[in-house]
């Protein structure tokens, strides 16, 4: 169950916070109820959620970074949107791969300065990896995602919020779109089943890694009438519940206050699991992942370098945030050891109201970082054994795919 949330509501939850968005044409239609809930309020009307004509156009303020040609269309369409207001920056970038080269782009973007530090990522890839990338994309897919995933937790700091999207419900009589083409129609009969799978696993996963899961398969399962004659899209209302659970799973797992605006029991019950959650202790459930998928994780932790946390801006690093509220903009400086010599190349200026930045402290602190990192990897290998607890992310049914 989610609250409803209104313009100024949302605007105070996300205040100088950078989100950023990965999926494909559902989570654009997420991207632009949001934005327009902080503009204007109110529904969405139906003709803002379909492709603009052109293609270049705005949609409530926002910018095209990036855009595929108008005679550009199916896995290699590129789309790339930004939108910032008082400090406030939401980015979004369709997706036909859950780990494709613009992924890569945009968390390498992340990891040299030229893009802001999210503290919200949200995230979902599923359709188009197991019908447009050839055969047997299940195995490919499962290993794109445990590279993503390793990729994620090596390069976001602790305190950023990561929530993968379950992916939602699809029609199994008549799939239209450019995820579907027609010698690819054999396929949809089959495709509840795969969804249901491949949602299991992420489930799996972000358990692995720790990541939250939104399960709107679950919910929006009973929100069918609300579906697209296309048998993939939503309409408005039904996209609006959806904006309103993750900006209720983003209140409650940064333990802010819920707007009020809905009673309900299911509600209530689910803010007493968010904060049973923080202060609980109970053992994790085992991680039932392939051997395979479990070997590859282990390696990869295990291979993976502590000083290579460093430059990655993750564990051990200390972040010193100094926030510019006039134009939205946010100053770097990394401190050394030799305050003296540090001179004005330190200083980095970002086109984003939001960054976080990172400062070392010597061999001292190089010292507790190699620590600190193998503590977490202890912690990350008991977790793939079930001998670890963890927290619960909050509005996820238990076991809802056993």
């Amino acid at each position: 169950m989610a609250d409803i949330f209104r313009k100024g509501e949302v605007t105070k939850l996300l205040s100088n916070r950078s989100v950023l968005m990965l999926g494909d044409s559902n989570m654009r239609s997420i991207y632009r109820d949001l934005i327009y809930l902080l503009v204007y309020g109110g529904i969405i009307p139906a003709e803002m959620l379909r492709r603009p004509k052109p293609r270049r156009a705005g949609h409530c303020g926002d910018r095209v970074i990036e855009l595929s040609r108008e005679d550009t269309a199916g896995r290699d369409f590129v789309e790339v949107r930004a939108f910032e207001c008082d400090g406030l920056c939401i980015r979004y970038s369709f997706i036909t791969k859950v780990y494709s080269s613009i992924v890569r782009r945009e968390l390498k973007a992340i990891e040299d300065g030229e893009a802001p530090i999210p503290h919200v990522v949200i995230m979902n890839s599923c359709i188009w990896d197991l019908t447009r990338w050839g055969a047997k994309q299940e195995d490919k897919y499962k290993k794109n995602m445990v590279d993503l995933f390793q990729h994620l937790r090596c390069l976001l700091p602790d305190d950023t919020l990561m929530i993968w999207l379950t992916t939602l419900p699809v029609s199994t009589e008549k799939i239209r779109g450019g995820v579907m083409i027609k010698q690819l129609e054999f396929v949809q009969h089959s495709m509840e089943f795969m969804i249901m799978e491949a949602n299991k696993f992420a489930q799996e996963l972000c358990m692995a890694f720790d990541f939250n899961l939104l399960d709107l398969h679950y919910y929006m399962r009973f929100q069918l009438q609300r579906r697209t004659k296309d048998g993939l899209h939503w309409e408005p209302p039904a996209v609006r519940m959806m904006t309103n659970f993750i900006l209720s799973h983003i209140a409650l797992s940064f333990g802010k206050t819920l707007p009020g605006n809905t009673r309900s029991v299911l509600l209530k019950e689910a803010v007493c699991l968010a904060r049973e959650a923080k202060s609980s202790s109970e053992d994790k459930p085992e991680i039932n992942l392939d051997q395979e998928i479990r070997k590859t994780i282990l390696n990869v932790q295990k291979q993976s370098d502590p000083f290579q946390k460093l430059k990655r801006n993750h564990e051990g690093r200390r972040k010193v945030t100094k926030r510019v509220k006039s134009h939205g903009r946010r100053s770097l400086r990394k401190d050394s050891d030799h305050p003296e010599k540090s001179s004005v190349q330190n200083i980095k200026p970002y086109s984003s109201g939001l960054d976080r930045a990172p400062v070392i402290k010597g061999s001292e602190h190089v010292k507790e970082v190699t620590t600190c990192y193998s503590e977490h990897t202890s912690k990350f290998q008991n977790c793939l054994t079930g001998k670890n607890s963890t927290r619960l992310p909050p509005l996820v049914p238990n076991n809802t795919y056993e």
